[in-house]
């Protein structure tokens, strides 16, 4: 059988409503050499049966026998992939004319480059346009592509900016980084492009071509709800660990900061420092891990009782003001807490910055 040149890949759920809409949205495509590879993750809706009435022999489709998440079911549609290039779409999102020829077009003109993204549309419960001047992701409409540091630097300190339903990445280039992490629900769209961005160029069509679905009642999966907002902090945690994975040169550029820091460890310090700047909890947490791990290899009394001032400084877990919600640093998708305050002694009594 002739492999495709596309691998349009779906994690379905409980979206009955529009999956039909997503996938003939591929089907209605320019460009006809791809093939559909649907996961569906235990839909206990009419998810299933809808996709079954689509005819079309490039739509391939397993049903997991029981809900075991998102990444899961994308691993799974990506280990059934037979194609060259891998494009990601929601089951409720739709790709907008000229999507996939555009970026296949700009990937086989340019071989450097692993992965292509595009603005996203938005659109509401029922398909017009979602006009909500204040959404969280209202900036995904006019974010500038960046150079591979560039694009590193803003997550670390603004969080995601890249719509994940518009990717389409070279599948050799995925093999290399690995799949989707399991372990994470709101955050491993950025996870990933950070994994990708340790080898690889990205690019960014300022142009939106794909269509991005805003649910009512804060029905999508990210979401901020309570329970999205507290695990966004924890996932964002693992996140910024792969930064230490940088080597020398790209975090240099990546920080240019550090660049008079003679050694790795003073370089991990500096970014360190950095991120308790940024003051949300996963940063404070994040910083003062690789400040610990730092103090210990120097085995430098100095590191020690700096290390040990921040420890008494910030309050990540907010045991002596807890932290309320609100929509703040998160993935694209995802919103996050509120800054760890600052603890500052002042005479007698106690004072927090935030």
């Amino acid at each position: 059988m002739i492999k495709p040149r596309i691998s349009v890949i779906m994690a379905s759920y409980n979206h009955a409503k529009y999956v039909r809409k997503a996938i003939e949205s591929v089907l209605a495509q320019s460009i006809q050499d791809f093939e559909i590879v649907v996961t569906d993750d235990a839909s206990d809706d009419d998810t299933v049966a809808e996709i079954r009435t689509i005819a079309d022999a490039r739509i391939s489709l397993a049903v997991l026998p029981e809900n075991r998440g998102a990444c899961t079911a994308m691993n799974a549609s990506i280990a059934r992939a037979r194609g060259e290039f891998i494009a990601v779409l929601n089951s409720d999102d739709i790709f907008l004319p000229g999507k996939l020829s555009r970026q296949l077009r700009y990937l086989d003109e340019n071989p450097g480059i692993a992965a292509v993204f595009t603005w996203p549309a938005f659109i509401g419960e029922e398909g017009g346009p979602f006009v909500a001047a204040d959404h969280k992701d209202g900036a995904l409409r006019h974010v500038p592509n960046r150079a591979r540091h560039e694009w590193l630097r803003h997550f670390f300190f603004n969080g995601n900016a890249l719509c994940h339903p518009s990717v389409m990445i070279r599948r050799q280039c995925l093999d290399e980084i690995g799949p989707y992490n399991p372990a994470l629900a709101q955050l491993p769209d950025l996870e990933m492009w950070i994994r990708l961005l340790r080898h690889h160029e990205i690019h960014l069509i300022e142009e939106p071509l794909t269509a991005f679905r805003i649910r009512e009642n804060n029905r999508n999966a990210s979401a901020a709800r309570p329970e999205v907002l507290v695990r966004d902090q924890w996932e964002w945690r693992k996140v910024l660990e792969q930064y230490l994975n940088l080597d020398d040169s790209l975090l240099v550029r990546t920080f240019p900061e550090i660049a008079g820091c003679g050694s790795r460890s003073a370089r991990i310090w500096s970014i360190a420092e950095l991120a308790l700047g940024v003051g949300r909890p996963a940063h404070v947490l994040f910083a003062l891990d690789a400040m610990y791990k730092v103090a210990m290899e120097s085995g430098d009394d100095a590191r020690y009782r700096e290390f040990i001032g921040h420890t008494g400084s910030y309050d990540p877990f907010g045991t002596l003001a807890p932290l309320p919600f609100h929509r703040g640093i998160g993935s694209s998708r995802a919103a996050g807490l509120a800054a760890a305050p600052r603890i500052v002694f002042d005479g007698p009594t106690l004072t927090f910055k935030r």
